[in-house]
């Protein structure tokens, strides 16, 4: 009988302490048994660890691997999951959130679809997204990725990659990547510290790599507080939405000419309002933001998506 394929688990940590156990627990439930499970954690200041270390060493014999990674300190996201894809020795590379969590048929179904699928080598599913909770009264809406049009069946990477440079509807929570991938690409670009992921779809559109969608809700997705996309909320540039910037001055090349130019004086002005408000952010501030950058961006976004529409 074939061997199934091993799938590495990498679980990203950064004061998890209060959603890991659900995410450790969803993987354990996997009904998919060849598994490896790696923590890689960014310098956590909770109790994440203690937990993780716990976890782990009373679950073991569940894994065909398990491994516990910790940092010194706090680098970010794509170093971070870099630690982990380093050490990963699966044929899959599955990575998650330490406040995600995964549907108990997630990783089944994603290889039965590879078996059928071949030439697939990074597949997405739908997701659940909630409000802290994992429960049916905290769902904030369920992703339905059939209907975009970036996973149209007949489309090619390039189409996708076009598609990507003007809206991100992926959320890494339900993809998992072929190995291959990264040892022909390389692993998440550190230079955006904490916006590793969509950096890496446009890199792997314009490689020729198609982004394949399996119509199951595979993972949940949560939105809280501590979230690298809610904290903050106060100032103009966190973190998260700081090293988007950086991407999105590196992504102008990709762009025609009339179209880099706009969308450099954007980015300009974005830049000027963060030195002259020293990144804090009011209602009086967020008017000016939303006049100035985010209303043209927008704009422009849907012009060129109705664009490509009709020319997919």
């Amino acid at each position: 009988m074939e061997k199934e394929p091993l799938i590495s688990i990498i679980i990203i940590t950064y004061n998890s302490s209060k959603f890991i156990l659900d995410t450790l627990e969803s993987v354990k439930e996997q009904n998919y048994r060849n598994l490896e499970l790696i923590v890689t954690d960014d310098c956590s200041l909770d109790n994440t660890v203690n937990i993780c270390s716990n976890w782990i060493e009373d679950n073991k014999d569940r894994f065909v691997r398990t491994e516990l990674i910790t940092f010194k300190e706090n680098t970010g996201i794509a170093p971070n999951c870099n630690r982990g894809l380093f050490k990963a020795k699966g044929e899959w590379i599955k990575l998650i959130g330490g406040d995600d969590a995964l549907e108990s048929f997630y990783c089944n179904h994603i290889i039965n679809y590879a078996k059928k699928n071949p030439d697939a080598l990074c597949i997405i599913t739908n997701v659940t997204k909630y409000k802290d909770f994992f429960t049916e009264n905290n769902i904030i809406f369920k992703s339905d990725l059939k209907k975009e049009l970036i996973f149209k069946v007949d489309n090619s990477p390039q189409n996708q990659f076009q598609y990507l440079l003007y809206s991100n509807m992926i959320y890494t929570a339900g993809v998992i990547i072929h190995k291959k991938v990264y040892d022909n690409l390389g692993f998440y670009d550190e230079k955006y510290p904490f916006a590793e992921d969509f950096p890496f779809w446009i890199k792997i559109t314009k490689s020729n790599i198609k982004i394949h969608f399996l119509d199951i809700y595979g993972a949940k997705y949560r939105i809280h507080s501590n979230s690298v996309q809610q904290i903050q909320s106060n100032v103009f540039w966190s973190k998260y939405r700081y090293s988007c910037y950086l991407f999105n001055i590196e992504k102008l090349k990709y762009y025609p000419h009339y179209e880099r130019f706009l969308r450099r004086i954007i980015l300009q002005a974005e830049y000027c309002c963060y030195k002259v408000f020293n990144n804090k952010k009011n209602v009086f501030i967020s008017i000016v933001l939303f006049v100035f950058t985010f209303l043209p961006r927008f704009m422009l976004n849907m012009i060129v998506k109705k664009k490509l529409k009709n020319g997919f």
